[in-house]
Order: structure tokens, then sequence, then C-alpha cells
């Protein structure tokens, strides 16, 4: 038994999305590094002020991005931001005072070690369906 089937495309869509696709994706990863570095540095000790405010978050590519989160608070050699965020401390009175970040799912991360790594595991899920309904809206707009 056989059967035929015609399948018609209009790939005059495909196209549009392949120009489109790349700045949706770039952008989105961008918001993502960005609201995972304000996450982290909600949650990140506090002393000076020196290590919430020594994030960068650079964005690379556009259909494979990636966006790098960075904390640098060196001293003499030291590295700040590796101690606070592998050690073990006890918090000061202005690590004590600050409420924690909230990442982009609402989920409040607590001021202590693991500041980055915390809210990239825990905000993970709402990262990939961030982009993902970003994506899933434009396909459908073009159909």
């Amino acid at each position: 038994m056989r059967i035929k089937v015609d399948v018609d495309v209009d790939l005059g869509k495909l196209d549009v999305l392949k120009s489109i696709i790349p700045e949706i994706i770039e952008q989105r990863v961008q918001n993502v590094g960005d609201s995972l570095a304000m996450t982290a540095s909600g949650a990140a000790p506090h002393d000076e002020g020196i290590l919430e405010k020594s994030y960068d978050v650079t964005v690379s590519g556009s259909v494979i991005a990636s966006a790098i989160v960075g904390f640098k608070a060196t001293n003499r050699g030291f590295d700040y931001a590796l101690m606070m965020h592998e050690g073990d401390y006890n918090l000061g009175p202005g690590s004590l005072a600050k409420s924690g970040g909230i990442g982009m799912s609402g989920a409040n991360y607590a001021v202590g070690r693991k500041y980055l790594h915390r809210p990239l595991y825990g905000e993970a899920n709402k990262y990939t369906q961030y982009i993902n309904l970003a994506l899933v809206a434009a396909i459908q707009a073009s159909s």
C-alpha cells in the first residue's frame, strides 16, 4: 500500500525567521545574563558594596548564544569575589541587612556563599522558558 502526500511549504516564511531568530535569541540571552547578574548581586555578601557592583555580563553569538556573568573584586592578589562565593564565613551586619536577590521566577536567594551558582541553577528552567516563549511567539507570528 502506498500513500502520496503533497506538502506545500512557504519557504519565504523561513527566510523571515532566519533573520529574526538570532536577534531574538541574542536579546533574550542578554536579558537572562542581566537578570542573573542582578539576582547574584542581591545575593552577594555586602561589606563596602564593591562586590555587588563588580559584575560584568558579556553576550556572544546569536543562534548559539551564551552570556558570561562574572564578579571581580580583588585586593593585592586576594580574590574577594571567589572567597565570598566559595569560602566559609559568617555574614557581617551589612550582609545580614540585605534582603537577598530576586530571580526572574520570583524566587528569593538569600545573601551568602554560592551567590552566583544558586541563582543560576535555581533560575535555569525559567531562563529556558523565557527564551523558548519568545521563539514560539516569533514562529506563531510568522504563520
